[in-house]
C-alpha cells in the first residue's frame, strides 16, 4: 500500500548536506549516459536529464569521484533508467541526488564505494540499491520511493544517518548478512520501518515511527537491535509490533518501545531470543508477548513493562 506524503525534497537535501573542506575537483557537466572514468574527479554544474532507459543515467567507475554539487540526475518516470550507477571498486559520489529513476542510485561491482549526502526520491523501485559488499553510506535521504527507501543486498556494509520516509514498502530492508546500521530514522513507510531478512546484522540508535506495519521486523537470525526508539507503528492488525522477532539468536536490548498500535515486542513461536533492559509501555494488546509456552527458548530479563503474555497466559513469570 502506498504511504507517499508531500514532496519535501529540497528541505531534506539541504538538511543532509555536509560541506566538504577539500580541494575542488574539475567542474564539468555530464549528460545522460555519460561515464566518469576511473581516476577522474568531477563536480557537476547543473542537473542531468531528462534520462531514459535508452540513454541511461550516469555511471561512476571504480576510483572515480563525482561531486554532484547539489544537483540531481532527473529521469523520465515513464521510462526510467538507474539514476547513478557505481561500478568496479571504490567509486565515490557525494552532494546530490536522483529523482524519478528506476533506482536513484545502485552500488554494483566489487564494492568498497562511498556515498555521502545523497537524496533518493520518487524512484519506481528502491531508492538506494546496494548490490555489492563493504560500502559506506552516510547522510542519505530516501523518500517517496515505489518500493523500499534503502535495500541492502550485499554484506559488510555500513549505512549511517539515513532518513527513510514515505516509501511504499520498507524504509530500510536488509536482505544480506553482517551489515551495520546506525542512526536510521524510518517513518511513514507502507510496510516496516526496518526489515532485517539477513543474519548477523547490527542496528543501533534507530528511530522508527508511524510505519504501516512493524517498526522493526527481525526475520533473519542472529541480529542485534540496540538503543532504538519505536513508536506509533501498526494500523490495527494484531500481528503488528514495535519489534517483531521471528527467528533465533536475535538480541533485543536497551530499546524504548512506546505506544505502538498492537504489541510492543513480539517473539514468534519457535524463536530463541534474548530480550533485556527494554522499556516497553502503552500498547493496545500487550507490551511484551512470547508465543512460546513458558517462554521456551527466550530469555526475558530486566525489562520495564505493563502487560505481558506467553502463549495466551497473561502476566507469566517467565517474562521479566
Amino acid at each position: 500500500m502506498s504511504r507517499r506524503g508531500p514532496h519535501h525534497l529540497r528541505p531534506i537535501l539541504l538538511s543532509c548536506m555536509v560541506a566538504l573542506a577539500t580541494a575542488a575537483p574539475a567542474r564539468a557537466q555530464l549528460n545522460c549516459g555519460d561515464t566518469v572514468p576511473a581516476g577522474a574527479k568531477l563536480t557537476l554544474t547543473a542537473d542531468v536529464g531528462l534520462c531514459t532507459t535508452a540513454t541511461g543515467g550516469v555511471t561512476v567507475e571504480g576510483g572515480a569521484k563525482l561531486d554532484m554539487g547539489g544537483h540531481f540526475v532527473v529521469c523520465d518516470p515513464n521510462d526510467p533508467p538507474i539514476g547513478v550507477l557505481l561500478e568496479g571498486k571504490g567509486a565515490k559520489v557525494s552532494r546530490g541526488g536522483a529523482r524519478g529513476c528506476n533506482h536513484a542510485i545502485q552500488l554494483d561491482g566489487a564494492g568498497g564505494h562511498k556515498v555521502e549526502d545523497f537524496v533518493a526520491t520518487e524512484s519506481a523501485g528502491d531508492g538506494v540499491e546496494i548490490e555489492s559488499d563493504k560500502n559506506k553510506l552516510r547522510f542519505i535521504a530516501a523518500t517517496d520511493n515505489g518500493n523500499s527507501g534503502v535495500d541492502v543486498n550485499g554484506t559488510g556494509n555500513k549505512v549511517d544517518d539515513v532518513q527513510a520516509v514515505d516509501n511504499d514498502s520498507d524504509g530500510v530492508a536488509v536482505d544480506a548478512d553482517g551489515n551495520k546500521l546506525a542512526r536510521i530514522a524510518a517513518s511513514g513507510n507502507g510496510d516496516d520501518g526496518i526489515d532485517l531478512n539477513g543474519s548477523g546484522n547490527k542496528v543501533k540508535d534507530c528511530r522508527s515511527m508511524s510505519n504501516f506495519e512493524d517498526g522493526l521486523q527481525a526475520e533473519g537470525p542472529g541480529n542485534t537491535i540496540q538503543k532504538c526508539f519505536l513508536s506509533r507503528n501498526g494500523h490495527g492488525d494484531p500481528d503488528d509490533a514495535g519489534i517483531d522477532v521471528q527467528s533465533d539468536g536475535n538480541e533485543i536490548k536497551d530499546n524504548l518501545v512506546l505506544g505502538n498500535a498492537a504489541r510492543g515486542i513480539l517473539v514468534r513461536a519457535g524463536a530463541s531470543v534474548v530480550v533485556k533492559k527494554n522499556v516497553v509501555l502503552g500498547h493496545g494488546v500487550f507490551d511484551l508477548e512470547d508465543e512460546n509456552a513458558g517462554c521456551a527458548g527466550t530469555t526475558w530479563s530486566k525489562n520495564r513493562f505493563g502487560s505481558s503474555s506467553a502463549a495466551g497466559v497473561p502476566s507469566p513469570a517467565c517474562i521479566q
